[in-house]
């Protein structure tokens, strides 16, 4: 009685003191009931046959299904009170009946170890019940702890059933109060445990979500600047190293600003969602694709050289050409302008951009709508012979 009402104590001051999630006011129930339950068995003898008896076995077994509710609403499962609200109803009138009209010792006792059983499966069921739950050493340590609690039961009421002839009911209460206690506290932790684990969990979404808000562009969905001078920089180092062709392509919109000028920037921003949902789309899984800033987009490839890039650059600029943008009945018409840069020796990322990004003005200087590359015989590329043992 006093380990159970302590650690319904603490489970009280845990759900009134920090954050905890639904169905912790179900766990400190559960303590609650078992402490009464010790509180009114511990009486027989003294108090009244109902109270003991009756009142102290049925609180017992409601531990467990005050248990199996909190554990469904913590885990956000669908609840079934209907299902442990008449296994109670069943159990209460078992004891009445075995008490004061058939009065029997062992149909007690296997009346409450079939329930109890039962209603420990079904948390355990709650557990396994969400995909992939199970996965969590926490969660499975919990659910497993429910688990051995129903056989221990299981076994409990078959041992009465097949020995009942030797079995008192001094040691039979008592190894039964000792199980309950041990698994009273031993819950009492796993409540404590899943509350910390289900804060960690939130805690870890909140630093993935910042994470995902400090490394990608909003509107686009795309990486933003940051993040794509932190790929470039780490994926030029590499291509040096092991002398892979790698290229940078940028690209930028032509006459953008008229459009925003036109139909607002809300349709500017919906026709940047849609290039970056097609870049997205046609960037290779190694590569990386960035929004570098306004109506700029940055787009570097490895394993590519100039004249792959060039081709890479010209398939991106059809795609966007033929980009069905729709605005009330019509059509915006968006057309992109691309520079090439490919990685030579000495080459840093400002280097390899500043050549880039003068290929990109020579494509707007020539009429826009085209992709420009630099010369390769100007430039000390990486050796060809080099780039084929990569292979």
């Amino acid at each position: 009685m006093l380990v159970t009402g302590l650690m319904a104590s603490v489970m009280f001051f845990v759900w009134r003191a920090q954050k905890t999630y639904p169905g912790t006011q179900f766990w400190v129930l559960s303590n609650v009931a078992g402490t009464a339950a010790f509180l009114l068995v511990s009486l027989r003898g003294i108090g009244p046959e109902f109270l003991t008896v009756v009142a102290g076995n049925t609180l017992g077994v409601a531990t467990t299904a005050l248990a199996l509710e909190g554990n469904r609403r913590f885990l956000g499962l669908k609840t079934r009170s209907a299902i442990p609200r008449g296994l109670i109803a069943i159990y209460f009138l078992t004891q009445i009946y075995h008490t004061y009209i058939s009065p029997d010792f062992a149909s007690r006792i296997i009346a409450a170890s079939l329930i109890v059983s039962l209603l420990s499966f079904l948390s355990y069921q709650a557990f396994s019940e969400k995909p992939g739950l199970m996965e969590n050493v926490v969660y499975r340590t919990v659910g497993r702890s429910f688990l051995l609690f129903a056989i221990l039961m299981f076994v409990r009421m078959i041992g009465v059933l097949a020995f009942s002839g030797v079995y008192s009911p001094e040691w039979i209460q008592s190894v039964s109060f000792m199980v309950f206690l041990i698994f009273a506290v031993v819950w009492g932790f796993n409540y404590m445990v899943l509350n910390s684990e289900r804060m960690h969990e939130e805690l870890r979404e909140k630093e993935s979500e910042l994470r995902e808000l400090a490394t990608t562009d909003f509107l686009t969905g795309l990486g933003n600047k940051r993040t794509f001078e932190e790929f470039a920089n780490a994926e030029l180092k590499r291509s040096r190293r092991y002398n892979i062709p790698t290229s940078l392509i940028l690209i930028d919109l032509d006459h953008f600003k008229k459009i925003n000028d036109t139909f607002g920037h809300a349709v500017g921003d919906k026709v940047l969602a849609q290039i970056g949902s097609l870049l997205k789309r046609m960037t290779r899984q190694h590569d990386h694709v960035a929004r570098l800033g306004g109506e700029e987009f940055g787009l570097l490839v490895t394993h590519t050289d100039l004249n792959a890039a060039h081709l890479v650059a010209e398939a991106f600029r059809r795609e966007i050409q033929q980009l069905d943008i729709r605005h009330g009945d019509g059509r915006i018409a968006v057309t992109s302008s691309f520079g090439v840069g490919v990685l030579a020796e000495g080459d840093t990322l400002e280097s390899l951009m500043e050549r880039a990004d003068s290929n990109l003005y020579k494509a707007k200087r020539l009429g826009r709508n085209r992709v420009v590359s630099e010369p390769g015989t100007n430039l000390r590329l990486l050796p060809r012979s080099s780039r084929k043992k990569t292979k």
